[in-house]
């Protein structure tokens, strides 16, 4: 109402008509509706945590990186954690394995600003992430786990944008807690975040399903001992050499012509190749063009050849001859 009053004020100074009036009116109603939309946003994003008595986050990265392996992260929590050191001895010399492990929940604000910072300290591109979340955090309903999923997903999208991605079941416990973990409310949450992954074309690391045939694998109330963590370790390690290969294969399926085009970017000189009547052209100056062309076969059928028409190199894919 102030605003109102406002503008009933001035209009003893101001005509109706006049375009100052007209620029304060949008003023004032722009404030008066910024300050009353301004706190329920604010309630939105800054949600208070719901801490555990305990809170942690656990950080590994390998000692030594090879620069010429891909990248790999686990995130997850304490179960992640014990099955870390498998996935690392089975993906030796394959890939750097590290690791994003925390107690904070799905719903806890915090946990997408946790991705961000870890990302930005490791400063990484990594191409598969493991990921699971849904063993702590018991004082967050299901409700709040599923409205929160979606920003836990984009939290990890935004960390590893060129990732495959890989979700991990939350594992069930040998006895109930109140008000969690209970097998019932492990379930619930996994049924929850399945209805995301799945839509989102996500394949599933199924580690609940996994450890309800070795019951008699646990450490505690919640954990597996070595044995047990070695078995879940294996799992995960054969889930990401499997989308290692499912990565290479999309890869052989990228039709010849586009094969060619990557062969051109990979030797500097796609700002002046083009495609024309299904063959990669450019001009002859390019010196490296030639023996990019000769050099890089694309299948065991068939070849790519340069030839020279007038001042270009014309890339041509075509059948290998038969030795």
């Amino acid at each position: 109402m102030r605003g109102w009053r406002q503008l009933v004020e001035v209009r003893e100074v101001w005509p109706m008509n006049s375009r100052l009036y007209k620029i304060f009116t949008c003023i004032v109603l722009t404030l008066s509706l910024l300050g009353t939309s301004v706190p329920a946003r604010t309630y939105a994003q800054d949600r208070a945590s719901r801490p555990e008595e305990i809170e942690w986050t656990w950080e590994v990265r390998p000692a030594h990186v090879d620069s010429k392996l891909p990248n790999v992260l686990l995130v997850g929590d304490s179960i992640t954690r014990n099955y870390y050191p498998e996935v690392q001895r089975q993906l030796n010399q394959v890939a750097n394995v590290y690791l994003m492990a925390t107690s904070a929940s799905v719903g806890d604000p915090r946990l997408p600003h946790q991705l961000a910072e870890f990302s930005a300290a490791e400063s990484v591109s990594f191409k598969v992430v493991h990921f699971n979340n849904g063993m702590h955090g018991w004082n967050y309903s299901e409700v709040d786990y599923r409205a929160a999923f979606p920003s836990f997903l984009a939290a990890l999208h935004a960390m590893a944008p060129g990732a495959s991605f890989i979700w991990a079941t939350t594992t069930p416990v040998k006895v109930d807690a109140v008000p969690g973990p209970t097998n019932a409310r492990v379930d619930a949450r996994n049924r929850v975040a399945q209805t995301f992954v799945k839509n989102a074309g996500i394949p599933i690391d199924d580690q609940h399903e996994l450890m309800t045939h070795h019951s008699d694998q646990y450490e505690d109330k919640v954990h597996f001992n070595t044995e047990g963590a070695v078995i879940q370790g294996q799992q995960a390690a054969q889930c990401i050499r499997s989308s290692f290969a499912s990565n290479s294969s999309r890869l052989s399926a990228i039709s010849e012509q586009t094969v060619v085009t990557r062969l051109f970017t990979h030797h500097s000189v796609r700002r002046t190749a083009n495609i024309l009547n299904g063959a990669l052209v450019a001009p002859s100056r390019s010196a490296s063009t030639q023996n990019a062309c000769i050099q890089m076969p694309y299948k065991r059928r068939s070849a790519v050849t340069a030839q020279q028409r007038g001042n270009r190199w014309v890339c041509k894919i075509g059948k290998k001859k038969q030795s």
